[in-house]
């Protein structure tokens, strides 16, 4: 299974704001699509990023750990983007 950007950016959001909802909202998506990436995500890592088995959302110790990795991944992936001049998506 390869993994785009758009799945760096669904865990980052959903990570970041605690809430598949609210990061769905933020890249314009819906929660089953969040959700979805956040899963395969998991499949390939080979890892639980989010604790599934609480009703409450809690990121796992491999997701704190991801989620810098996929923060400084977007940052200069934003970056690169911006020295050639191209607008961010």
């Amino acid at each position: 299974m390869d993994i785009s950007y758009d799945h760096y950016k669904y865990f980052y959001y959903a990570a970041r704001y605690g809430n598949i909802t609210l990061a769905a909202e933020m890249m314009y998506s819906n929660q089953p699509n969040v959700t979805r990436a956040i899963k395969n995500l998991e499949n390939e890592l080979g890892c639980d990023l989010f604790n599934h088995s609480q009703r409450k959302f809690q990121i796992t110790e491999e997701g704190q750990l991801f989620y810098q990795r996929a923060k400084e991944m977007l940052a200069l992936y934003l970056t690169t983007l911006g020295e050639f001049g191209s607008p961010p998506r």
